[in-house]
């Protein structure tokens, strides 16, 4: 079987992409496990119109912030942004 360069810089920024995926999918549920068990007057001070949103966003940058550093850390091709 014969890769080359592409083939192996492919299956690195696979390999980011998943890591990075698992880490960004542990935080929110962390974060959302942590939602689920603030007693009922913290919703009365906040709004979970303005919780979600924020946790979301969060987690997005997360995960832009965890690409950038693993490839820098790595020396990796820069992984395309995801939708």
């Amino acid at each position: 079987m014969t890769g080359g360069p592409g083939a192996l810089g492919a299956f690195q920024q696979y390999l980011l992409q998943r890591v990075g995926e698992q880490v960004v999918l542990g935080a929110r549920r962390r974060l959302i496990r942590r939602m689920l068990r603030l007693p009922m007057a913290e919703y009365d001070h906040r709004r979970p119109a303005d919780l979600v949103p924020r946790l979301t966003s969060d987690a997005t940058m997360l995960r832009v912030a965890l690409a950038q550093g693993l490839v820098a850390a790595l020396g990796a091709p820069s992984p395309s942004p995801a939708p």
